[in-house]
């Protein structure tokens, strides 16, 4: 996931609602009633500063509160903020509180993904991935496709809404967003638990071997770092594939490649990896799950 910048001063969020588009532009985003839950969810792009300020206490919640992210001092208002979030779209999965009578009592936001297109992160600031990745084949390999690149990233979801139901929500406004800006390439980063990336050995081998990118369009860790790499036939490939956190299986089902090197995110008490997804090469299968 796309990381808070080192100086937080986003609070800019006119600009965030001024650059953000209506819940209705965003078609083929129904409710979903995750099976057996009393709360219905729906996906839409925030569009007030009220709905910003939801999404950065949400992110607030999960990366920063507890031990998640024990670099950083906690903002006195409880917000993750940074200045990318004035010139990104936010994507929210709103979640209706129902009480026993069957009545809803009010909304919350439960998850989130952070969008910046190609587009504006060229007139702002760039893309917040390349403090962490090199970009500049992925970037240069982006000017010969069909659409414009996207960045994806901050994405979270409440741990009381961590259903199938919740995570798909989302990833269907994704596709729904991606099919009405013509993207071309969605990239970011995903990240391990905790700061040694040998923990991560086996998973980070099985990524190295089997999904690397292209050369001509791989990222590079700026810091250069890499775990020991295991030799292909001294670890067990499902049990790498199962110790993957959940959002680096879910682009490994979209279609996903990975960068070279880790990024050992201090900060944020994580190991990251860079991925990128190149919107031609996804089944038509997965993507109309996602309602593109």
């Amino acid at each position: 996931m796309i990381r808070s910048a080192e100086c937080a001063c986003g609070n800019d969020v006119h600009a965030i609602a001024a650059n953000s588009q209506s819940a209705s532009e965003l078609s083929g985003m129904n409710a979903y009633n995750p099976r057996g839950a009393p709360k219905s969810v729906k996906v839409r792009l925030a569009s007030t500063i009220d709905d910003v300020a939801a999404v950065q206490r949400l992110r607030w919640q999960v990366f920063r509160s507890g031990e998640a992210a024990t670099g950083r001092d906690a903002h006195e208002m409880n917000l993750d903020q940074d200045e990318y979030d004035a010139i990104c779209d936010h994507l929210m999965a709103v979640a209706a509180i129902v009480s026993p009578s069957g009545d809803v009592t009010h909304e919350e936001v439960v998850g989130t993904y952070r969008l910046l297109r190609g587009s504006i992160a060229e007139k702002t600031l760039g893309y917040y991935t390349a403090h962490e990745f090199d970009l500049s084949r992925l970037l240069q390999h982006a000017k010969t496709r069909n659409g414009e690149p996207l960045e994806i990233g901050r994405s979270c979801v409440r741990e009381d809404f961590r259903t199938g139901a919740v995570i798909q929500a989302l990833w269907r406004g994704l596709g729904s967003y991606v099919g009405q800006h013509r993207i071309g390439m969605l990239f970011g980063c995903a990240s391990f638990p905790g700061t040694d990336p040998e923990v991560f050995s086996p998973a980070l081998s099985f990524l190295n071997h089997n999904y690397l990118a292209p050369e001509d369009r791989r990222p590079y860790s700026l810091s250069g770092t890499m775990p020991a790499l295991l030799a292909e036939d001294s670890y067990d490939p499902r049990a790498a594939f199962s110790s993957l956190p959940p959002l680096i299986k879910g682009y490994l089902r979209a279609g996903a490649r990975f960068g070279e090197g880790v990024y050992v995110d201090t900060a944020f008490n994580t190991v990251d990896v860079c991925a990128l997804v190149e919107t031609e090469y996804v089944s038509k299968r997965y993507f109309s799950r996602f309602g593109t």
